[in-house]
């Protein structure tokens, strides 16, 4: 059972081998969104995923989804 998990955000250029985006030009802007899950001894699980870094908006809501819905509706419970 994971403890916790950490995610970072980061951009770079793409580089050949970023086979998720391979239908874009080495060079082109690409968004890292790496994901690690960890147990209480070690780091257990290691996700990174590619995206096209003009075409995405990655958006993390913390905490009460009500309250954060009154001022970001689009976030509102479904």
């Amino acid at each position: 059972m994971l403890a916790d998990e950490s995610i970072d955000v980061m951009r770079r250029l793409r580089v050949r081998h970023d086979e998720q985006v391979s239908h874009l030009p080495p060079g082109t802007s690409v968004l890292l969104f790496i994901r690690t899950g960890y147990t209480q001894k070690r780091p257990v699980r290691v996700s990174v995923t590619v995206f096209a870094g003009d075409r995405n908006r990655i958006v993390s809501t913390h905490g009460d989804p009500s309250i954060i819905a009154k001022f970001r509706p689009e976030e509102a419970p479904k």
